[in-house]
């Protein structure tokens, strides 16, 4: 009972932490795998540091990453000519 109970607390403070997160920052609100995969990045390779200073840390990498995300034109992509009917053209195999 008592493991139970602490993973339950543990829960609802980062629940909390998460919900007060994003009204600091309600523009990663259309962002959240953009957000995940930064946390989940830092998280890696600070093992030892506190779920707060993370997600205050993770902030100017998350920004980074949607101004990233953002330039990138996901409409627009070229096909390629995939006709390899005369493939003499290419010469020797």
């Amino acid at each position: 009972p008592e493991v139970v109970g602490n993973m339950m607390k543990q829960h609802a403070t980062m629940s909390k932490l998460n919900s007060k997160f994003y009204a600091d920052y309600p523009e990663f609100q259309k962002h959240k795998d953009a957000v995940v995969s930064v946390i989940e990045k830092l998280d890696a390779e600070n093992p030892f540091i506190n779920y707060e200073d993370l997600l205050v840390k993770a902030v100017p990498e998350i920004r980074k990453r949607i101004t990233l995300v953002k330039s990138l034109d996901t409409v627009n992509t070229p096909v390629p000519n995939r006709d390899y009917s005369n493939t003499n053209i290419h010469g020797a195999i």
